[in-house]
């Protein structure tokens, strides 16, 4: 049973305020683990040249959520989408 996670820019983002970037955490063969958000998340703040964790859970940074199945755009592959408002971490 192989797994492979992938984070990646939402290539058809929903519609945001400008400034907040729609990322998405994509997961096959299992369900994304709180870890991996919080990986994703990292990930995220290092591609925007920070590296203080405290953000991963600073919902004024960052806000993340799983869809019902009835909206997944591909049911058999396990996604969170992530919201990042990269303006945040430069104002605190």
């Amino acid at each position: 049973n192989k797994t492979r996670t992938v984070l990646c820019l939402n290539d058809f983002p929903y519609y945001f305020e400008e400034g907040i970037e729609h990322w998405v955490v994509w997961k096959l063969g299992e369900d994304v683990s709180i870890g991996e958000i919080e990986d994703g998340k990292m990930e995220i703040l290092k591609e925007a040249g920070c590296s203080n964790k405290e953000f991963i859970n600073d919902t004024s940074v960052f806000l993340h959520w799983l869809n019902p199945p009835e909206l997944k755009s591909i049911p058999d592959v396990d996604h969170i989408h992530i919201l990042f408002r990269r303006l945040a971490i430069s104002r605190l």
